[in-house]
Formats: structure tokens, C-alpha cells, sequence
């Protein structure tokens, strides 16, 4: 269970949290609450985003441009008031 961080920001992404270890070169990716055990690490922060998006959709889309294939004829998504 994740106690505390080091140093670094932490950016909290869809449940998860992207910590950064050392800017532009190495990210720690933590589970959901409770406990927010250390999953993966990245080497940057677009690559975090990518890894927790393919976690959550349990499906290895390699990039953001094939995500709207994801979303087509979802009835939850297309009711979603922002």
C-alpha cells in the first residue's frame, strides 16, 4: 500500500495516479484507491495516460487515434453532459 511519495507531482487520471519520479524521464503508475499498489512505470507522461486507457478498456489499443472506435453506438457516452 502506498504510504506516501517522494518528491515529484502527482496527477490523479481516471482513478489512477501518475507519480513523477524524475520529470521527462520516469513515471510510477498506482492502482485505484484503497490500496494504490504500484502497477507499471513509464518513461513519460503520455505513456502513463496510454497504459492506464489500455488498462482500463482491457483492449491493446496502441494510441489515442483509435479510441473513437471505442465510443461508437455507446449509449453512456453519447448521453454524457459536460
Amino acid at each position: 500500500m502506498m504510504t506516501g511519495l517522494a518528491r515529484g507531482a502527482n496527477v490523479y487520471y481516471r482513478g489512477y495516479v501518475i507519480h513523477e519520479d524524475i520529470k521527462t524521464i520516469y513515471y510510477t503508475i498506482y492502482g485505484k484507491r484503497p490500496d494504490r499498489i504500484e502497477l507499471s512505470y513509464v518513461s513519460n507522461f503520455v505513456d502513463a495516460m496510454q497504459w492506464i486507457d489500455r488498462d482500463i478498456t482491457g483492449t491493446p489499443y496502441e494510441s489515442f487515434t483509435e479510441w473513437p472506435e471505442i465510443f461508437v453506438n455507446r449509449l453512456e457516452v453519447s448521453n454524457t453532459v459536460y
